[in-house]
């Protein structure tokens, strides 16, 4: 039963720790050049990634989890690589327009959660708030 458990949360939290695992990924490969650019700055494999996040973030716990992050007034070094990984929206982002890409969906919750908006009836598939989330994430990084 407790195996079924753990299954579970893990299908639960899958974007979350996807989120975690690349901005870990984006830290260690800082300063690495690939065909005249850093990695974090190529574009195209930033949308890739975050495609591949999206696509394992079913009940949306890793854009609750950016969301619940770009709320707090502080953060610790885990965190803020969360966010900065994903980024901001550019002013004047068309709204409409950002939420077609999983970048653009990610960087919409940060957008709510900093604008003070409620990341738990936002996505309310996720039965885990950002402390929570964390400290799964925490589990499976550490």
């Amino acid at each position: 039963m407790a195996e079924v458990a753990a299954s579970l949360a893990t299908i639960f939290v899958a974007g979350a720790v996807g989120l975690s695992i690349a901005s870990f990924a984006a830290i260690l490969t800082r300063g690495q050049y690939r065909y005249g650019r850093s990695i974090r700055e190529d574009s195209a494999a930033l949308e890739r990634t975050m495609a591949l996040i999206r696509q394992e973030d079913v009940t949306g716990c890793g854009m609750r989890l950016v969301c619940e992050l770009g709320a707090l007034p502080s953060r610790d070094a885990h965190e803020d690589a969360i966010l900065e990984l994903v980024g901001r929206l550019p002013p004047g982002t068309d709204l409409r327009a950002a939420g077609e890409t999983a970048l653009g969906q990610y960087r919409l919750s940060r957008a709510l959660g900093e604008g003070g908006g409620d990341c738990a009836r936002a996505f309310p598939l996720c039965p885990f708030n950002g402390s929570q989330l964390m400290q799964t994430v925490s589990g499976y990084v550490s």
